[in-house]
């Protein structure tokens, strides 16, 4: 068979396996759909319009060209075939290797925005499709699984009606166990598309009950885990912040996760400042929300977290990793003394700041103001009061002021200190919050 549809075109093609009734657990079938499969990725390939920005050539004939390869991928939206391809996936006499086949094809067809996908999408979900493929989300199979589930995602993300469908046919839970059966880079990746769509879902069941059932918990697994790809890890930072832009239950709920040590493990590893950059957001945000007590900061002095934030702060290259880096210091000393005594008590930390204070007045010169009255960042309704400056000095400046208000509150308590007897930090707020230690 193998050597008489090879010279089919698509349409044939398709026209042929429409026609022609076979049994689902044959050969036959399982090279069929291997071939159509073949001939969609190298038709999606080829009409990509980037493929062809050579900036040269016969535009007209490029035009013709990208028109007939349109063309051809459009036979294979045939509504027969997705008929055919339905029959498939629900009969329980199919392989593995065909419902494989099948599904990761319609992967294929339902990306994307061009109107056959989207045609095919409202198809699916206006009939069984959606039905059918969170039935195929327990199939025996992991390529069967991720494959629907990789269709599933493609529905997500542009059929918001569909969200609702999975929650309400126990899609969910099926989709929070797939977390825990990810350990391959693609699975990851699929089941991070999953998660980042649904947290957009209108429906705030849908994140809460992702939380609930432990699939965040195992996203934070990824992102402490060594093993993990930077694109993986990547995409957990950004489902995670996310899950942090929520309201109401969702987010204090995303706030309990033990979520500073895995960062924290990322923190070390990373070399990126597409990785250093939204870590540190996160853990700003960990360490400054006041409403679920101390315990980030207390974790994050056990295990010398801020030590971590301060090397980085101090090998810093880019402004970007030295500004979060700092920022995950100011909202922490800003409720918590203990913070404010580690960052004193490094050897090398102070000096560096005042060093990068000096010659940031230097090149950029500021009116005197009290750094205690920076903005707070986002909504006013967050307990953590982040900085929103981007300059290095007013970070400084701010970190200053914290550390200094602990210090003071240690004095009114402990009275009249001994003459000459301290080595502690003094903060000189007097000129623009440099940072003095005592000789």
């Amino acid at each position: 068979m193998e050597d008489g549809l090879h010279h089919l075109s698509t349409a044939e093609l398709v026209e042929f396996v429409c026609n022609h009734k076979f049994k689902f657990r044959s050969a036959s079938v399982e090279e069929i759909l291997r071939k159509l499969v073949r001939r969609a990725v190298d038709l999606i390939q080829e009409k990509d319009p980037e493929a062809d920005e050579d900036g040269g050539g016969d535009a007209e004939h490029y035009s013709e060209e990208r028109m007939a390869l349109a063309e051809e991928l459009a036979s294979l939206y045939n509504p027969q075939l997705y008929d055919l391809l339905m029959s498939v996936l629900s009969s329980p006499s199919t392989g593995t290797r065909v419902s494989a086949g099948a599904t990761y094809f319609l992967a294929l067809l339902t990306a994307g925005t061009s109107s056959n996908a989207e045609a095919l999408r409202t198809r699916m979900t206006n009939k069984t499709g959606v039905v059918r493929l969170i039935t195929l989300l327990s199939a025996a199979s992991s390529s069967v699984r991720f494959n629907a589930l990789l269709v599933l995602v493609n529905l997500l993300r542009h059929c918001p009606d569909v969200h609702a469908e999975v929650l309400r046919l126990g899609g969910l839970r099926k989709i929070a166990m797939m977390f825990g059966e990810a350990v391959e880079e693609p699975q990851q990746n699929i089941c991070l598309t999953a998660l980042l769509c649904l947290c957009e879902s209108k429906l705030a069941a849908i994140p809460a009950e992702l939380l609930r059932m432990g699939a965040v918990g195992k996203v934070l697994s990824w992102i402490g885990s060594r093993r993990t790809s930077k694109r993986v890890a990547h995409k957990a930072l950004a489902s995670l912040a996310s899950l942090v832009d929520l309201d109401g239950a969702t987010r204090k709920a995303m706030f309990e996760q033990q979520a500073v040590v895995p960062l924290l493990s990322l923190l070390r590893r990373a070399k990126t400042e597409e990785l250093l950059v939204p870590a540190l957001e996160l853990l700003a945000l960990f360490c400054g929300e006041k409403e679920i007590g101390n315990e980030p900061r207390t974790q994050c002095l056990q295990v010398a977290g801020y030590e971590i934030v301060m090397e980085l702060a101090q090998r810093a290259t880019e402004s970007s990793i030295l500004i979060q880096a700092l920022r995950v210091l100011c909202v922490s000393t800003e409720v918590d003394d203990r913070v404010s005594v580690r960052v004193q008590s490094h050897p090398t930390f102070l000096r560096h700041l005042e060093e990068l204070l000096v010659s940031e007045e230097r090149t950029s010169p500021e009116e005197t103001r009290d750094p205690m009255q920076v903005e707070e960042e986002g909504d006013s309704s967050h307990s953590c009061s982040i900085p929103s400056a981007s300059d290095v000095g007013t970070m400084i400046r701010f970190l200053s002021a914290c550390m200094s208000k602990w210090a003071g509150e240690k004095a009114e308590h402990a009275g009249p200190s001994i003459e000459n007897g301290g080595t502690e930090l003094a903060v000189d707020m007097s000129e623009g919050g440099r940072m003095m230690t005592e000789e």
